[in-house]
This record gives C-alpha cells, structure tokens and sequence, in this order.
C-alpha cells in the first residue's frame, strides 16, 4: 500500500486482523498509532470489524476506547460507542450508550437509539417507541446538500433515513397506514441521488409490510435485484437500510423455504466495513431457524 495515511491504516488493520483469533485491542493501538490525533475519532469505527462477533470483553474494551478518543474531535463516528452493545444483543445499553454524545451530535443519537429500537429482536417497549417517534419528528426536515458529513452528523441522506426509521417504527407498533404514508412521501422525495435512496428506502418500507403480512414473495419482488447503495461507495454507519434489505431477503427465503439463499444472504453479516453489526443478533435468530449447515 502506498504512503498515504489511510493506507498506512488499511494495513495496520490488515495485519492486526490477521488470525484465528482478531485482537480487539491490538486493532486499537493499530488504529492509534497510525492516524494523526486530530483524526483518530475518524477512524474509531475500525475496531469494529474486529469485535464483529464480540466476546464481552471486546465491548467494554471498545467503549473505552471510542471514549477516550471522544475529546480529540467531534464526529459521526462516535456512535459506536452504542455499536458494539447492540452487537451483543443489548440494545438498552446501546440506547443509554448514544445518550452519551455531545449536543451536536444528539440528532445522530437519535436517529441510533430509535435504529437499536426497531431492530427485530430488540424488546418491543411502546412507550420507549412513540417517545423515540416524537423525537424523529422534531429533527431537521432540510439539510445540505453537497456536503458529505456535518459535525452535527445531519447529510442529504439524514431526513429520508428518518422518515424510513419513522415508517419502521410505527409498523412495529402496528401502525401500518403510517407506514404506508411514510413509503409515499419517500417515493416523492428529493432529485437525484437523494431521491434514489429515498425510492429505496420506499421499497424496503413496502417489503417490510410484506413480510408483517405473511407474503414474503412479495417482499423480494418489492426490494428487486440486489445492487449497492446510489452513491456506489463503501458502505458507512449510515448504511443500516442496506443492513435490513440483507436481512429481510433472508427473512423472505427462509419463509418460502428456500434455506440456501437464505443463508447466503445470513451469511454475508457482518460486512467487513462494520456498518451491520447491529443486526447481528437478529441474523443469529435468524440462522438458527436454519440449522445445521
């Protein structure tokens, strides 16, 4: 690889990786070691792909880590701190965790606590659901455009993903008109690349419905081929909508009873990038129904 730093990063975090065993922590130091102090909270989403399928110890030693770089910058990133909870299944601590960021991130905070919240196997509190709905609807409803990432974490993409969030929401406490609302204003949504995401995430709200509706045929027609995101760039923590396509694909193969497509779409988690670790224990229930390979 060549000289620049995040090259530099991409190998260290290759080599730390290396092995049977990935060492959260080596992973870390790696990561410290390798960018500059004004941009190592940049790169504190790395040590995520090490604890992808953490061991308690790697939690808490990422929080941690993700803590003690927090005075160096403000940035997106610093919600992993809730990330690696969600991982391990506990969604309350992951809630609590984004309750942690600084105010200019908080409409990042919630836009996460009300993701750890939907998830399928997080525990359905109604109450926790409609507080998390109110505070969806009071965020920004325009944004920059042009502009990749904010310090306050609000891109192009951050309304239609809420709107999405919204939909997803209500549909978990058995509002589906909602739902079906939110998916038509998203077909409506933006120019451009912004309404390519936007149309997608319509579609995805629609296959959800699908499968709430016991036609899982349906939700696959709805979602159609596979292809990456709009912006054909890695995926980011952004990314969750591409994290629950993956999995409501699998969901609707192992519900027709094709079990070889379902677990190669299981078996796609987590992406080396890190963005779907949130959904690894719905994925887990998931291949349990599954079986055996």
């Amino acid at each position: 690889l060549g000289p620049e730093e995040s090259e530099r990063l991409q190998a260290v975090t290759i080599r730390a990786l290396t092995g049977v065993a990935p060492d959260t922590a080596a992973v870390a130091r790696a990561v410290s070691g390798a960018t500059s102090a004004g941009r190592r909270a940049l790169r504190a989403s790395v040590p995520t792909m090490a604890a992808s399928i953490p061991r308690p110890a790697d939690v808490e030693l990422l929080e941690q880590h993700l803590a003690a770089e927090r005075p160096a910058t403000e940035h997106e990133s610093f919600v992993h701190i809730g990330l690696p909870a969600a991982s391990a299944g506990d969604f309350d601590r992951a809630i609590a965790a984004t309750r942690d960021l600084s105010p200019a991130l908080a409409a990042r905070g919630v836009e996460f606590r009300a993701l750890f919240a939907m998830l399928p196997v997080s525990r359905v509190d109604q109450a926790r659901s409609r507080r998390l709905l109110e505070a969806l609807r009071e965020l920004p409803t325009t944004t920059r455009t042009g502009e990749r990432i904010r310090r306050d974490g609000v891109e192009s993409m951050f309304v239609p993903r809420n709107l999405l969030l919204d939909a997803l929401l209500s549909l978990r406490l058995g509002d589906t008109s909602r739902a079906e609302s939110v998916a038509v204003d998203l077909d409506r949504y933006g120019t451009g690349l912004v309404a390519t995401f936007a149309q997608d995430y319509a579609g995805l709200i629609r296959a959800r419905l699908a499968i709430a509706r016991r036609n899982p045929a349906a939700a696959l027609e709805l979602l159609g081929s596979p292809r990456p995101e709009g912006h054909l760039a890695y995926p980011d923590i952004t990314s969750w909508p591409k994290a629950l396509d993956r999995y409501t694909r699998a969901e609707a193969f192992i519900a027709l009873g094709r079990s070889g497509d379902a677990r190669k779409w299981l078996e796609g988690f987590p992406d080396n990038t890190g963005y779907d670790v949130a959904f690894l224990p719905a994925v887990r229930r998931l291949a349990a129904r599954l079986g055996p390979k």
